[in-house]
């Protein structure tokens, strides 16, 4: 239904958030951009959590180390920031 192929979409986002980060970050060394992204996508990811925890719980636990490493990549990214 509805609520499941929004749930996918918002999946969809967040992984394509990962990749323009990771392109911005290693690839064009715009780490304060690559910040900005990373950040949006840390909202995404926690939307996802919150769908496919009410769709499915395990799918949603599943997503939660993505979760965590995004908040560690995000301290990382703003200290780079932060340094340079």
């Amino acid at each position: 239904g509805t609520v499941n192929s929004r749930s996918i979409l918002w999946w969809g986002i967040q992984l394509i958030l990962g990749f323009i980060w990771s392109c911005t970050f290693f690839g064009q060394h715009q780490t304060a951009r690559a910040l900005m992204i990373l950040m949006v996508n840390w909202l995404a990811v926690a939307v996802v959590v919150k769908r496919f925890w009410h769709i499915d719980k395990i799918a949603g636990k599943m997503m939660l180390p993505l979760f965590l490493w995004l908040s560690f990549a995000t301290y990382l990214n703003a200290y780079i920031v932060w340094a340079n």
